[in-house]
């Protein structure tokens, strides 16, 4: 059953700042939810610290730092992500930052709630890690 999920956050930083984080999957330690990640060019891997589970992300298309969209592929189902980051303000100092995913579930229907929950929550701990690596000046490598 294919659903979207969305949540965004408003980010005191330039779009090119929080570009730079969202493009760099290699440097996923200010990310809580990841364990570890592969990157190779135009497609990345990431295994999720809870569930072990790896999820790969192939780059489908960017309009540098404003949008970039990825297809999802997991052994639960496939789909796809986006970015969207649009100034907040006049002097460019703050982002809305908006994640959209889509998800095909393969499994049982009686499952289906736990994976919007995950999904939900994987979503906004992207944007509150996010938010924090910012706040500490870290700027992925």
């Amino acid at each position: 059953m294919k659903k979207t999920y969305s949540a965004h956050s408003r980010i005191e930083a330039s779009p090119e700042v929080l570009w730079a984080y969202i493009t760099t999957p290699s440097d996923f330690s200010w990310r809580s939810d990841v364990q570890s990640a592969s990157d190779n060019g135009n497609s990345y891997s990431e295994t999720n610290a809870r569930t072990g589970y790896a999820t790969t992300f192939t780059v489908l298309s960017e309009d540098r730092p404003r949008h970039r969209i990825l297809s999802m592929k997991h052994a639960d189902g496939n789909g796809s992500r986006e970015f969207h980051l649009v100034t907040a303000d006049g002097d460019g100092s703050a982002v809305n930052v908006e994640i959209v995913e889509e998800f095909d579930f393969h499994g049982p229907r009686l499952v289906q709630p736990l994976i919007d929950r995950f999904l939900r929550r994987q979503q906004k701990s992207f944007l509150q890690d996010l938010e924090a690596a910012v706040a500490q000046d870290r700027v992925p490598s």
